[in-house]
């Protein structure tokens, strides 16, 4: 009998849009040898779960929750089965956060909320439930694009590699914000924090294994941004920005996430209306970006994606198509190749390995 070593089997979980026939976080197993999506099972049943986020001891997974007409954040443990007990939530009247975080020490979590214009900070006690909430921020001020800055709206969270301030990106008003959270008290570190270009819609980013470097996307002009960071004092400064997107391309298109290979050689992002992956170079050296190709992802509407932990695949579910399309990336030139095979989930968003 053949037998597969066990290091080629990865394992995940898929959040979705629970408007249609999805029933909430989905569990799965991916072997990357012969690129197989296998028991796509429901885990948990929940209202759009559409950010997920692990702890760093991976004993638990928190998600953001919708109910009928409240919006919150829930936190479940993770059992041997890859089955998701419920331990508590939190939600108030409104929408739901679009994204959340937990510190290494799982003492905090940190939500965005694009609707509300808000960022949140709840404790976390030690069997992985939700606290108090510590304290709630609202942003203020508009952009220049009218139909989408019209008013803040916050769309990612994240913590600086030595974790001394929690960052958030807020697509209405074009700002990366810099905030102390001491005790779990948010105050806005106002000489840190840094204005956009107006207009581009920040939306997610990410940082460089080096600690030296940030990436950018833009959702409303789908563009990359490279922002050195200081370690010693938590200060960024903008020295590049490069298109994700075809210049003869006109149509409708909204960037989404951006991810950098294990290696950290190659820096991918998505976009939705142009359905597609770009890749990057990262100059080892410079640090800054070259566009290596721009590639479909036979689905609508690609918003989050992952590279597995052998590095070898690129996975992308689709909110508007039931289809989770899978890409062998090249390790040397980071290049994608579509796989023959299509798995089906319905309202895929979010996908996070374990």
């Amino acid at each position: 009998m053949f037998l597969i070593d066990i290091t080629t089997i990865s394992k995940g979980f898929i959040g979705t849009y629970t408007k249609g026939n999805s029933k909430g976080i989905y569990k799965f197993s991916f072997n990357n040898i012969n690129c197989e999506i296998d028991s796509i099972d429901l885990a948990a049943e929940i209202g759009n779960p559409t950010f997920l986020s692990i702890s760093k001891d991976k004993k638990f997974l928190y998600s953001v929750i919708k109910t009928t007409n409240e919006g919150g954040v829930a936190s479940y443990l993770i059992n041997e089965d890859l089955s998701l007990s419920l331990l508590n939530y939190k939600i108030s009247p409104g929408a739901s956060p679009c994204h959340l975080i937990t510190d290494s020490k799982n003492s905090f979590l940190f939500s965005a909320n694009y609707h509300t214009g808000e960022i949140s900070c709840y404790s976390l006690l030690a069997d992985g439930s939700i606290g108090n909430l510590e304290s709630r921020v609202y942003h203020t001020g508009s952009g220049i694009n009218n139909e989408r800055q019209e008013k803040p709206h916050p769309h990612f969270v994240c913590l600086t590699p030595n974790e001394e301030k929690l960052l958030a990106i807020d697509l209405g008003v074009d700002k990366l914000f810099v905030y102390d959270y001491e005790n779990g008290l948010l105050k806005e570190d106002t000489s840190r924090s840094v204005k956009l270009p107006d207009g581009v819609g920040p939306r997610h980013m990410a940082f460089h294994e080096n600690n030296k470097v940030a990436f950018l996307i833009s959702e409303l002009t789908s563009e990359v941004f490279v922002l050195s960071y200081n370690i010693e004092n938590n200060t960024f400064n903008i020295f590049q920005k490069i298109s994700a997107i075809p210049e003869n391309f006109k149509g409708q298109t909204d960037a989404a996430a951006i991810h950098i290979s294990p290696d950290g050689r190659f820096l991918y992002t998505s976009n939705r209306g142009f359905d597609s992956i770009a890749v990057f170079s990262i100059d080892k050296k410079t640090f800054k970006l070259n566009l290596v190709e721009i590639t479909e992802t036979k689905g609508s509407h690609p918003r989050d994606f992952s590279i597995d932990p052998s590095g070898k695949f690129l996975i992308v579910p689709h909110q508007l198509t039931p289809n989770i399309t899978l890409f062998h990336r090249d390790i040397k030139t980071g290049k994608l190749t579509k796989a023959d095979k299509e798995f089906v989930i319905e309202s895929g968003v979010c996908i996070k390995f374990i």
